[in-house]
């Protein structure tokens, strides 16, 4: 058995002592006899600004070991629970993105295992929102570069992958996450606009594929900055590998804290019973990635040409 507890957080002050110590309380709230670990949501240790276009805060990205890794560890520790939580990093070559970090509940951060073998300290988000397609006008591009895909963690007596708010929405991580042997997908959130009508159901189609527990945290409410406001819509829940949904937390509403114990045995069982991975076709991957590459290529030829053909006579 796997105790969770999901916490659904609120706005986020912009003073950065006042928002770890408003987290480390959650933290605390949240952690009651029995839980294994506590899951927040997307870059929870800052406000959300990946609406507001201003690069002033570049500024709040901070290294792995840091002070964000320290408090939570130092509250992990006192506990005895593990945590996930979403935060910017900086990493040692100065490149910014948008990661989760695991620390167990002796207080160390848990590293995780790529797709290529390498062992990293954070999952970095995969894919990074720019557009409105959800109503909202986000261009996350300006601030976090993209991670090199799903990983794989082992603690708290099972192995788990992590995914990043827009990352729920492409199936290949799923099928990434599963491959490399997660029994559990933490999903780290910061969703608003349109997509709240069919959030709960993409992670039940999600979960269900990878025949995984399926384990989602998002923020809920109002923040504005910059002149810009975002309405989280909340709906944090659990789901089980059958596609099933166990816990919700109730739209709009923070902050809300959801318990639940997950069964790690109706994985395998699962699994067993109805070999959905048996039965893939992996040739089919390889010419999607084949095409894609194609097309990829294809798009970029044409962007160079057009920008040549832009360049003003006499000025090439």
């Amino acid at each position: 058995m796997l105790n969770v507890a999901v916490v659904q957080t609120g706005e986020v002050p912009e003073d950065r002592g006042e928002a770890l110590a408003g987290l480390q309380a959650l933290f605390r709230e949240a952690a009651t006899p029995g839980t294994d670990v506590v899951l927040f949501p997307e870059l929870i240790t800052t406000p959300y600004f990946g609406l507001t276009g201003d690069p002033a805060y570049e500024a709040w990205a901070e290294p792995v070991p840091g002070p964000s890794t320290a408090a939570f560890a130092a509250t992990a520790r006192e506990l005895g629970v593990g945590v996930i939580f979403g935060m910017y990093e900086r990493a040692a070559d100065g490149t910014l993105y948008n990661s989760a970090v695991v620390i167990d509940a002796a207080g160390e951060i848990v590293p995780g295992t790529t797709l290529d073998g390498e062992v990293v300290d954070t999952y970095r988000k995969t894919s990074i929102p720019m557009g409105s397609g959800s109503g909202v006008p986000v261009n996350e591009k300006m601030f976090f570069a993209p991670g090199v895909g799903p990983m794989l963690f082992e603690a708290f007596g099972t192995r788990f992958s992590t995914l990043i708010c827009y990352d729920r929405s492409f199936p290949e991580y799923w099928e990434a996450a599963r491959t490399l042997g997660a029994e559990v997908i933490f999903v780290l959130v910061s969703s608003m606009g349109a997509r709240e009508g069919h959030f709960v159901h993409e992670l039940q189609t999600r979960g269900k594929d990878a025949q995984a527990w399926t384990v989602a945290a998002n923020r809920a409410g109002e923040e504005t900055m910059s002149g810009c406001t975002t309405r989280s819509f909340g709906l944090s829940c659990v789901v089980s590998p059958h596609g099933e949904l166990v816990e919700a937390a109730p739209a709009h509403t923070q902050p809300y804290v959801l318990h639940a114990e997950l069964d790690l045995e109706r994985v395998p069982q699962l699994r067993a019973t109805f070999p959905f991975q048996r039965d893939k076709v992996p040739g089919i991957f390889a010419h999607i990635a084949r095409l894609k590459a194609a097309q990829q290529a294809e798009q970029a030829e044409r962007a160079a040409r057009d920008a040549e053909q832009a360049v003003p006579a006499g000025r090439a």
